[in-house]
């Protein structure tokens, strides 16, 4: 059996770790500016760089508004599930709190007519035994 695991990040860290990418690739950019590039290079990197900003300023912004939508859904789940609880779950607790209650009322029922029911025997031995015997007819 093949077991998967996932890990998910959290968005601070999805964001963070995108501005820390962001900030290192500007400064590789600007490094190479530096160095190696031409003019038109520098036009064609810039304008890539530039697409590339604009592309995780989207992202940041699509995750953000994610973030939000999960949020409201969260909150609205827990709110249906606070519903639900009052209206089914409480109710049953109550029923089987009154189960219990008549559980234990035919239980000291049960304990009582088993009482009266010793007591029957006994009077009902008391007098087979000091009853007269019973004559035989012939």
């Amino acid at each position: 059996m093949n077991s998967h695991e996932f890990h998910v990040l959290g968005w601070s860290t999805i964001l963070g770790s995108g501005a820390i990418t962001t900030v290192v690739f500007l400064a590789l950019v600007e490094r190479l500016r530096r160095t190696f590039a031409t003019q038109a290079d520098l036009n064609g990197l810039g304008d890539r760089v530039n697409a590339l900003q604009t592309l995780f300023t989207q992202l940041r912004e699509s995750l953000e508004d994610n973030r939000d939508r999960v949020m409201t859904v969260e909150s609205e789940q827990k709110h249906q599930w606070e519903r639900v609880a009052e209206q089914v779950i409480r109710p049953l607790e109550r029923i089987t709190e009154k189960l219990e209650n008549v559980t234990e009322a035919q239980a000291s029922q049960a304990a009582a007519l088993e009482h009266i029911g010793k007591w029957l025997d006994r009077i009902e031995e008391m007098r087979s035994s000091s009853a007269p015997p019973k004559r035989r007819t012939p």
